[in-house]
């Protein structure tokens, strides 16, 4: 009964630790060298994410957003790992 407890409080703890933070109903997940990523939600485009983090210049966000990412276009799925310029 004791291992269970140890068992189940570790668990806990770490699900605790390594949960990505939510913020605005997405998946921000920072990163050990300061990057931030992004993890695409069903129905994202790459305009919208740009909404979310830089309303001031989309343009360059995309333009950062395709070269840190290695995308040839706007087009991202559902899952996918973006870093954030």
């Amino acid at each position: 009964m004791k291992e269970k407890l140890i068992l189940f409080t570790f668990l806990t703890i770490f699900s605790l630790i390594t949960t990505p933070i939510i913020k605005n109903n997405s998946l921000i997940i920072p990163t050990n060298n300061g990057l931030i990523t992004y993890q695409v939600q069903k129905g994202d485009s790459l305009w919208d994410i740009a909404l979310k983090y830089d309303s001031n210049d989309i343009e360059n966000f995309l333009f950062e957003a395709k070269k840190l990412n290695n995308l040839d276009n706007s087009a991202i799925f559902e899952d996918q790992i973006l870093i954030i310029p």
